[in-house]
């Protein structure tokens, strides 16, 4: 009997000490979890630490004298103007006139290169820029003409005041100068009606690049345009798709005003190419409200 009950107490004492085996592992492991957590941030912060610090970049400080013109064979007089605050742009600033007038005495003065370079370099300048962008139009370098039409393109309607020299360049021997005319009387947008007649010429342009040009000018300035509805029924044969397709956009963009335009619409929605015939439809809708 004792012995029976001697091989009992040492089982139960066994179990016993096992139970809190595992139980001293469990703990011992339990304890350790947030340890290691612990270490990843440390090894994360160390990282960071060796990272050097990013540095914002200090507002520069405004000075009460005229800032020089860079130079402008350098690109420097973009970056320039760039920097300058939206009231510098405005053409009554009397800094931006006396800029202007430095660069207008460049362009007569530097080689080709340059002037092409100083022209796209007004377009900051907005309205101010405007009369020595239309005086570039007639430069004898087609690379200046083209950068001056471009740039009185992105000043947009403030240089209505510059459609009549446009329009003279819808004639330009160059057909990327007439292209980009083209395409900065429609950024003008209405303010360009008077020189419809010259856009419903440069339709007929042999260049195709400008008949598209010329027919999505005329969708720009819109319902004023309703006089080109003939020749824009006529672009909607052209053999050219893109003329096709601007020539059906104009149309719904003068809407109403080109109802006469429904059988060649209608027409036109067997164009081959489908985004002509979309765009045809959606002409059709507009023209019939």
């Amino acid at each position: 009997m004792t012995s029976n009950h001697t091989r009992s107490a040492n089982k139960f004492a066994t179990r016993r000490a096992r139970l809190f085996t595992n139980f001293t592992l469990l703990f011992a492991v339990s304890a350790m979890i947030p340890l290691v957590a612990n270490a990843d941030d440390l090894d994360n912060s160390s990282i960071k630490s060796q990272q050097p610090p990013v540095r914002l970049a200090e507002p520069q400080k405004k000075t009460s004298h005229p800032e020089s013109v860079p130079p402008f064979t350098e690109h420097g007089l973009v970056d320039y103007a760039r920097e300058k605050e939206q009231k510098e742009k405005e053409a009554s600033d009397p800094a931006v006139t006396a800029r202007v007038a430095k660069v207008i005495k460049a362009l007569k003065n530097s080689n080709s290169a340059d002037r092409s370079r100083e022209a796209n370099a007004l377009v900051i300048f907005g309205p101010a820029a405007v009369p020595a962008l239309s005086e570039a139009l007639k430069d004898p370098e087609a690379s200046v003409r083209r950068s001056a039409a471009g740039a009185l393109g992105q000043i947009g309607p403030a240089a209505k005041d510059a459609v009549p020299a446009l329009s003279e360049a819808l004639k330009d021997n160059e057909f990327t100068v007439r292209t980009d005319a083209a395409d900065a009387l429609g950024r003008i947008g209405p303010a360009s009606k008077d020189v419809v007649p010259a856009l419903i010429e440069a339709l007929k342009d042999p260049e195709a690049s400008v008949r598209q040009t010329a027919a999505n000018a005329i969708g720009r300035i819109g319902p004023a345009a309703k006089d080109a509805v003939p020749a824009l029924i006529e672009a909607l044969k052209d053999k050219d798709s893109n003329v096709r397709f601007d020539a059906a956009r104009a149309l719904e963009r003068i809407g109403p005003a080109a109802k006469d335009s429904v059988p060649a619409l209608s027409e036109a929605l067997k164009d081959p190419e489908a985004r002509v015939g979309s765009a045809a439809a959606r002409a059709k809708q507009s023209v019939n409200k």
